[in-house]
């Protein structure tokens, strides 16, 4: 299945270069995780969720096996969760309940 619109063509000629997939899962997961946050930006998930798709269909086309898409689904979502998780920040300090910084690093994790 070849792809023939403009930003998926455009992004498949990007993707053939090395080192830029690595910055468009980056930038991928970020936006979609800030769709998740701010309401106002909730029409971008669409748009974010495609470089994604285009990255793993153009991984069935060349063939490669099952372990790399795995690979790069789990990248997105790593970036996609710390992004989410952020709030995970502002639990760390427990001072309120007088647990030292140390354990409460352990338990926020």
């Amino acid at each position: 299945m070849k792809i023939k619109s403009g930003f998926a063509e455009n992004l498949s000629k990007i993707l053939d270069k090395k080192g830029y997939v690595f910055l468009i899962l980056l930038a991928s997961a970020v936006l979609t995780a800030l769709t998740m946050i701010f309401e106002i930006m909730s029409a971008f998930v669409f748009v974010s969720l495609a470089p994604l798709v285009i990255i793993l269909i153009k991984r069935c086309e060349n063939g490669k096996k099952a372990r790399s898409s795995y690979g790069i689904g789990f990248l997105w979502s790593f970036f996609f969760y710390i992004v989410i998780y952020h709030w995970f920040w502002y639990l760390w300090p427990m001072d309120f309940l007088g647990i030292e910084k140390p354990l409460a690093l352990v338990i926020t994790l």
